[in-house]
């Protein structure tokens, strides 16, 4: 996800006047070396309630899409292994549970 934002901060011009990122590649090299260095953004230090913002928001939204789970004890119901009624209340953990996640992001 960094290397796009950087990517993109350091060439940013397309079409005919693509020749005009040429001047940017030391900074794209020193920007990329900020980053495997310290492991965030040289922009962070700046912006830092944006990019926080950015970040997490990203995380959240991944969390939210690649996660396999969500937490069992999730709103109101406990969830008991012996409860006939677990694949319903199973659907609606993991409805109250992207719910909170939209929320969140």
């Amino acid at each position: 996800m960094y290397n796009k934002v950087i990517f993109k901060r350091c060439f940013h011009y397309r079409g005919k006047r693509f020749f005009k990122n040429i001047k940017n590649i030391p900074l794209y090299f020193s920007q990329m070396r900020f980053l495997v260095k310290h492991g965030y953004d040289p922009l962070a230090e700046s912006e830092t309630f944006s990019w926080f913002i950015n970040t997490m928001k990203s995380v959240l939204t991944a969390h939210r899409d690649d996660s396999p789970g969500y937490p069992a004890a999730f709103g109101e119901y406990p969830m008991l292994a012996a409860d006939p009624d677990l694949p319903e209340k199973t659907k609606k953990y993991k409805q109250e549970w992207t719910a909170a996640l939209d929320r969140m992001i």
